[in-house]
């Protein structure tokens, strides 16, 4: 009887275990603003290297703290958030010295792989044109966010 009831233990065990073989990772709010940190400055380094943008402006579905612009603040073109933007015809005097639109980058989502591993959906466009969208590839080294890969998705 006793091996009987250890056997259906262990049966209900190994059945508990493998309907959930990874725990789900939840990150504290410091490694969410490093991990967007790392995917803007990818948009600013790599999709828009040599851009002559007014602005590089900043939105991110999760929610960031008002001062994580200032971690761009020696950055040229000034990154702002995106609600200071200047689109089209209703360009702010502050950021109209250069000729070319404001560049608005996004950060639509953020899936934890695990605390070393993450994928970073965002999206680029300039003015009212179509953009890119990415799934951007990052990993933990050193306490840094590294890029990986990158998938593209053209849309309009």
């Amino acid at each position: 009887m006793i091996p009987k009831v250890l056997m259906a233990l262990c049966l209900i065990g190994i059945f508990v275990l493998s309907a959930n073989p990874q725990s789900q990772y939840t990150p504290d709010s410091k490694q969410v603003e490093d991990l967007s940190e790392a995917a803007f400055r990818y948009f600013f380094t790599s999709e828009l290297a040599g851009s002559r943008a007014e602005a590089f402006c900043i939105s991110s579905a999760k929610s960031l703290p008002l001062n994580f612009v200032k971690r761009f603040a020696y950055n040229d073109p000034p990154v702002v958030w995106s609600v200071q933007c200047p689109f089209g015809r209703s360009k702010s005097d502050a950021l109209t010295k250069k000729k070319e639109p404001a560049v608005r980058i996004g950060v639509i989502s953020i899936r934890w792989i695990s605390s070393v591993e993450a994928e970073v959906r965002g999206d680029c466009r300039s003015g009212e044109l179509g953009g890119t969208q990415l799934l951007l590839h990052f990993v933990k080294r050193n306490g840094r966010w590294v890029f990986k890969s990158a998938e593209v998705e053209v849309f309009s």
